[in-house]
């Protein structure tokens, strides 16, 4: 007993080691996505505009998030005001704006998948704790702490598919909100003159980086994890086979005895193919 206690320490600690990186990475990424969900800096808009123009409200620099949109000034800062995600203010515009309600959508559709990717990110990083408790308290690894561990590398999997598909809809949005009209959205890009949209620097910014960085912590806190459990199952299998074979090794040893007459015979506990029973 004290020998496969000893034996398990080596598995023990590394999976020890995987689970505290998991969590780190999870934290990361559920950190990095709050962060640039409140950052609100997504895409950045730079106009360069002539000296007259310079104190219009299309000139000045902008930033976009997924929730506001955030001009900025020399003087007066940054002003953010809320995107619209659905509201017609304009009671002269129709419900049958068609590009308006496309943007809503994508923008909707966008937030969503984004939020459900941090649920999931956030509920693998509670059960990573969750099993890095059970695991330092187990006398030995077991098929339920293999299901839990694995479960957990899934969840980090699906959220990375989760972020991958909120980036594909955020560039695609991006993409449609510099080609569709709507005179709902004041501030859209086709509704600048063209001379400003030719001299617009458009870049993606903080937080689009941070969405990223969220996406890749999920997928390495996944990697680490499903690497962690084939190296414990395969240091296990193989001190599996070698106790196997050691003690089927062993049962083959030779034992000595000493009869009445002073001969020494070798006496197999398992009968050897080459040694034949003796007989009584």
């Amino acid at each position: 007993m004290e020998i496969e206690k000893h034996m398990f320490q080596r598995p023990k600690f590394t999976l020890l080691y995987c689970g505290i990186s998991v969590i780190l990475l999870g934290a990361l990424a559920v950190g990095t996505t709050i962060g640039a969900i409140s950052w609100q800096e997504i895409v950045v808009y730079e106009p360069d505009c002539p000296f007259l123009l310079s104190n219009k409200f299309l000139c000045q620099r902008r930033s976009e998030g997924l929730f506001r949109i955030c001009p900025q000034t020399a003087t007066a800062g940054r002003h953010c005001s809320v995107r619209s995600y659905g509201h017609l203010s304009h009671t002269e515009i129709k419900d049958d704006d068609e590009s308006h309600k496309a943007l809503v959508h994508y923008r909707l559709s966008t937030s969503v998948v984004f939020i459900f990717a941090l649920f999931l990110a956030a509920v693998a990083t509670v059960l990573a704790g969750a099993f890095l408790h059970f695991w330092m308290n187990a006398a030995e690894d077991s098929t339920h702490l293999l299901v839990f561990r694995i479960v957990v590398a899934l969840l980090f999997v699906v959220s990375g598919i989760f972020y991958q598909a909120a980036l594909i809809l955020l560039h695609y949005t991006m993409v449609q909100e510099k080609t569709l009209f709507t005179p709902e959205q004041a501030e859209i890009f086709t509704s600048w003159s063209q001379s400003i949209q030719e001299t617009t620097n458009i870049r993606y910014s903080v937080s689009y980086a941070l969405f990223w960085t969220a996406l890749a912590a999920v997928y390495a806190a996944s990697i680490v994890l499903f690497c962690g459990s084939v190296s414990a199952s395969q240091y296990h299998a193989s001190y599996k086979g070698s106790s196997t074979e050691w003690s089927s090794r062993a049962s083959r040893e030779p034992r000595f005895s000493m009869d009445q007459a002073g001969r020494v015979e070798k006496i197999f506990l398992v009968s050897s193919p080459d040694q034949p029973r003796r007989s009584s």
